[in-house]
């Protein structure tokens, strides 16, 4: 069994306030980091912005995922925090993921 570490780190990222008081941009959330110290160097990457926290997006390609061998636990835990939709970074964007058969 692989015993996965879990780092999480949570995020602001704002852009310059305008006059009327709106942000240029603002991002929040919170940066998973899924590692294993059996799989030297192998990560997988995820977050979730705090203003959609039931989607959580991947920032590994569905090849890194499926090669993963802690893809699963990674699953279950964003599952556990409320991310009920699953994403991975395609090549023309985000897109839906799902266990391969």
């Amino acid at each position: 069994m692989t015993i996965v570490k879990i780092a999480v780190e949570h995020f602001l990222d704002v852009g310059e306030q305008g006059a009327n008081g709106d942000w240029g941009y603002f991002y929040e959330g919170d940066l998973f980091t899924f590692s294993a110290d059996s799989n030297a160097g192998a990560t997988l990457r995820a977050r979730i912005y705090s203003d959609t926290p039931s989607r959580a997006s991947f920032l590994d390609s569905r090849d890194e995922m499926d090669a993963s061998p802690f893809v699963d636990e990674a699953v279950a835990y964003l599952r556990s925090r409320g991310a009920t939709e699953i994403h991975y970074l395609g090549p023309a964007g985000y897109d839906i993921w799902s266990r391969a058969e």
